[in-house]
């Protein structure tokens, strides 16, 4: 069993060069089990839970192929399996909503300590309109800028696009927070100086899947627990 902490325990991220931090958002910022529930407990409330799971076979048989936002896969599911009138109300449970509520605890204190540090880039996957929803609070407490959120279909895709695009022409560390070991380790295929975190604080699973003794460097179970390595 790995430890709770990390699989070095000396191990600190250097501040020369200066590191840049890639961080993600469901299970690294936000508690996404406590998000899913809050969402279907407002979705059951106001159209029942008949709807919600067709809605659910929806999302799941169009989200990989689906080309336009989140909000346009609502509307869609609406106009074909249920009643145009309420499409209002579910495009306000994912959208008119304060995500701060989600938020894993100290996120926003423990952004602020790395940013002190080092560059910040919050680097997720999925419906940019979602997924912008869920950082908004970063950037309207400034504690990053727009231009440091990097939304994408597919984010392994474009990780040599976000190391490129991180605001400065100086050599940097990438450090790479996130809940799957699988993009840890596509990182270090772009960027071999790469420190891996794994964060596995909502998929405990992950853990096990760690192939190398060296790689992640630090695996904890929530982001605040990052300021044991700096």
């Amino acid at each position: 069993m790995l430890s709770t902490y990390t699989m070095n325990s000396a191990f600190k991220i250097p501040h020369k060069p200066k590191p840049h931090f890639f961080v993600d958002v469901d299970r690294v910022l936000i508690d996404f089990p406590k998000m899913r529930d809050g969402w279907n407990e407002r979705f059951t409330k106001r159209l029942g839970a008949e709807t919600l799971e067709r809605f659910k076979e929806f999302y799941d048989a169009h989200k990989a192929s689906w080309q336009g936002t989140y909000e346009s896969l609502v509307d869609q599911f609406f106009i074909e399996h249920a009643d145009p009138a309420d499409v209002q109300h579910v495009r306000s449970i994912f959208f008119d909503i304060d995500y701060r509520q989600f938020y894993l605890p100290r996120v926003i204190e423990t952004l602020k300590m790395l940013h002190k540090i080092g560059g910040i880039t919050i680097f997720t996957q999925g419906f940019t309109d979602l997924q912008g929803a869920k950082v908004q609070p970063l950037i309207d407490d400034g504690v990053v800028g727009a231009a440091a959120i990097c939304i994408a279909k597919q984010k392994t895709d474009v990780i040599g696009a976000c190391l490129a695009d991180t605001g400065t022409h100086q050599p940097v560390v990438p450090v790479v927070i996130d809940d799957y070991v699988e993009v840890l380790e596509a990182f270090r295929h772009y960027a071999p100086s790469a420190i891996g975190v794994l964060v596995y604080g909502n998929h405990p699973e992950q853990q096990a899947l760690i192939g190398n003794a060296e790689f992640p460097q630090i695996v904890i179970e929530q982001l605040q627990d990052i300021g044991r390595f700096v």
